[in-house]
């Protein structure tokens, strides 16, 4: 874009604001975005990598901090809440944003 966000941060900030484009122009900028911004940039660029199956480990969580370093299957990814439905060690699952999934090779 002309502002120098990626094709998929304006995509996401467009999903987010739904579909208003001032809106979305308003979340692009804003600083407090920065690292959901850079979270969808770098997904981006590993779009393939993330599929129903692959394992991945929890990192980066704010609020349960219990789950980082938890090894996982991703199950379904909700469009919608933009985040992995994971099937977690006992067999519970867990919604999770990409950003705080590290695939496993």
């Amino acid at each position: 874009t002309d502002l120098g966000f990626s094709a998929a941060a304006a995509r996401h900030s467009l999903h987010l604001s739904g579909g208003r484009i001032d809106a979305a122009g308003a979340w692009l900028l804003d600083p407090s975005n920065a690292e959901d911004i850079l979270a969808v940039e770098w997904q981006a660029t590993r779009k393939g990598s993330m599929l129903e199956g692959c394992e991945a480990m929890v990192q980066g969580l704010r609020g349960a901090l219990d789950l980082n370093g938890c090894h996982v299957t991703l199950r379904q990814f909700d469009g919608e809440s933009q985040r992995w439905h994971v099937e977690m060690p006992d067999g519970s699952i867990k919604s999770i944003r990409p950003r705080n999934l590290y695939i496993m090779p």
